[in-house]
């Protein structure tokens, strides 16, 4: 699901969920920047959106705030399977119905998405991208533009969760092979390089 949000540049930034969700719910609730799509799914339509948020989407540079897919993978495990689970009841209720567990390992993550197991927050950051002719990619990774970004929205964003590093969490070959013909797509438009 894309989440549109306008800065007091008249940027737009499109984010996804597990792609600086959070951290842009904080920039709302301190008026740094104006939420212009509803958390709610918007079926990767643009078209079904208002005439308002449309015309505010074909007026103002759109900015797309992109996640490598691996790492969104990995980001989405380290806070739905290791995190503390005291403070989300909801979400551990959730993945042990859906799996049957609340608590996996990584190896056994990586073997519950090869089986088929998907969640909203780790769909493909791309659909709906074909109805958006022009904007900027900026790559969470990058320092460079996440500093573009931080320029745009008038304030510091967290990067605690920008890295690249993954050396704790070994990656099978299976699980690879996987994740790059799963999200082919976000590799394709957003310009990232196989793992």
């Amino acid at each position: 699901m894309m989440i549109f949000y306008k800065t007091q540049k008249a940027f737009i930034v499109g984010i996804n969920y597990k792609v600086m969700f959070m951290s842009f719910q904080k920039l709302v609730d301190l008026g740094c920047v104006e939420r212009l799509v509803d958390t709610q799914p918007v079926a990767y339509n643009l078209t079904n959106l208002d005439e308002r948020i449309q015309s505010e989407i074909a007026l103002n540079p759109i900015v797309i705030v992109a996640r490598d897919p691996f790492l969104r993978l990995l980001s989405f495990y380290k806070d739905k399977f290791v995190r503390t689970w005291d403070e989300d009841a909801n979400a551990q209720n959730l993945m042990k119905e859906r799996i049957g567990k609340s608590k996996l390992t990584w190896e056994e993550y990586q073997q519950a998405l090869i089986d088929g197991y998907m969640n909203s927050h780790i769909h493909l950051q791309s659909q709906g991208m074909n109805q958006i002719d022009d904007y900027v990619i900026v790559h969470l990774e990058n320092p460079c533009e996440l500093n573009f970004l931080e320029e745009i929205v008038g304030f510091k964003i967290p990067k605690e969760n920008c890295s690249n590093d993954h050396s704790d969490y070994p990656i099978s070959l299976d699980f690879q092979k996987w994740v790059v013909e799963t999200y082919a797509e976000d590799y394709k438009i957003f310009r990232y390089e196989h793992k």
